[in-house]
């Protein structure tokens, strides 16, 4: 028979104490409830669930803390970590920043800073844990972390209960609501002016414009599923090298993509400084190829951008090397890649070189290659392509690549359904097919 009570300063091990709710089976005492653990190097103060920090919680390594909500003693979802010089709020995952909402918050973070002379207060109550000054003229302002995941940004009326009060409100939908609330329920939404105003906070009107419409779960392509995309565009700032992509659909054993920008593509960026990753994403998107970006390695933020962005603000996904000096990164080409993994049908195969080693592929699917190879070397010469393509190969890549050939697919493989089709977009063995097309042009790359 399980039974619950308070301890304090129990030891856990060599160097870690515990004091709080603990449940006791008879045997021997486990952390279950609120409570705070304290190791060499950190504390953490929360839920507890069979000996766990599992749920809400603050992690206070004294350099940095986090606060939000732990699985398995990590941050998961809405969070807070703050550290000398610098702050991040957003969704986490294992501790790690994915969507940064640092610059929607920042101005609010810089008051809390400011009202409580770098120090910030945090209050575990009633299952919530309060970060920010405890109390103003008006009320309490600061962040409030519920038990459930949900965060409220804003400021309370001191003299009533619950959350009440004008808020920003971040959902367990991940929806992002700015509002008047009482006991927590929205009676209306309000402009942000009259946010900033209410909490008495300093706005300029950059910051004023800056509206997001939040959509990413822990659900979403960024923490766990796998996509394939096409690159459309590539170009710099001073600082970073910018991507531009479109997510390519999987329709059976073909990959479809739109090839031009349109208002879903979405934005990847690198460090200007990293010319080996810059080559290889415009080799990548020279040669038409897709490219399977781990999106474990990037953090989404959002900018303002009126002129490329209808909505006031422009998502990136920004690589952890932007942030990060240390962080190595190795792009994914893909046809180095199984791309089963992608939901390709019929596609046990990968498209690295073995399966090059199949000549057969190259007959049964272009007829008479070597003929069509010589009437392709005929063009190049007569026509003199060699001032614009130094080989034979490169100008039969143009053909293949090129935006202003419709039909020579179509004329290639002997079959009219493939005209105005994509090399991108090729069936996984045509896509084999046209490499070894190519390379029958090795020997003339020096002519």
């Amino acid at each position: 028979m399980c039974s619950m009570k308070e301890v304090k300063n129990m030891v856990l091990s060599e160097g870690v104490t515990y004091s709080g709710a603990v449940e006791s089976d008879g045997y021997m005492d486990v952390p279950h409830g609120i409570g705070i653990c304290k190791y060499n190097d950190h504390s953490e103060t929360g839920l507890f669930q069979d000996g766990e920090l599992n749920g809400i919680a603050y992690i206070n390594y004294h350099e940095y803390m986090y606060v939000g909500i732990c699985h398995n003693r990590k941050i998961n979802g809405w969070g807070i970590k703050a550290y000398r010089g610098g702050f991040q709020f957003g969704v986490f995952k294992d501790n790690v920043l994915k969507v940064n909402l640092t610059p929607l918050v920042g101005i609010f973070w810089n008051k809390i800073l400011n009202d409580c002379s770098n120090s910030p207060v945090h209050v575990l109550k009633n299952g919530e844990i309060f970060v920010g000054v405890p109390q103003t003229f008006e009320g309490k302002f600061g962040f409030h972390f519920l038990g459930n995941g949900e965060v409220f940004l804003g400021i309370c009326d001191y003299n009533e209960n619950g959350r009440t009060g004008k808020f920003l409100h971040f959902d367990l939908d991940y929806n992002i609501t700015r509002g008047e609330y009482r006991d927590g329920e929205l009676i209306q939404e309000i402009d942000r002016a009259d946010f900033v105003s209410a909490c008495g906070a300093w706005a300029n009107h950059a910051y004023l414009d800056f509206n997001i419409d939040m959509n990413y779960s822990m659900d979403s392509f960024l923490f766990e599923e796998k996509k394939i995309v096409h690159i459309v565009e590539m170009g710099r700032t001073p600082d970073n090298t910018i991507v531009k992509a479109n997510i390519c659909k999987i329709i059976g054993d073909r990959i479809e993509c739109e090839g031009g920008t349109n208002e879903d593509t979405i934005w990847f960026m690198f460090p200007n400084n990293d010319k080996e990753v810059e080559m290889q994403l415009s080799e990548i998107m020279d040669d038409d190829e897709p490219w399977a970006p781990d999106f474990s390695d990037y953090c989404v933020e959002f900018y303002n951008n009126f002129r490329e962005a209808n909505n006031n603000h422009q998502v990136v996904y920004k690589h952890i090397s932007c942030w990060d000096k240390e962080a190595n990164y190795t792009l994914n080409i893909f046809y180095l890649l199984d791309i089963s993994d992608f939901g390709v049908e019929n596609s046990s195969n990968t498209f690295g070189d073995e399966d090059y080693e199949d000549e057969n592929i190259l007959s049964r699917l272009i007829p008479d290659f070597y003929n069509k190879k010589y009437l392709l070397e005929e063009q190049w010469r007569n026509n003199n392509w060699y001032f614009e393509y130094p080989s034979v190969r490169d100008y039969v890549k143009s053909l293949a690549y090129g935006d202003d050939v419709d039909n020579f697919f179509g004329w290639l493989f002997n079959d009219p359904r493939l005209n105005n089709t994509s090399a991108w977009s090729l069936p996984h063995e045509y896509e084999m097919a046209l490499h070894q097309f190519f390379n029958l042009f090795h020997d003339l790359e020096d002519e």
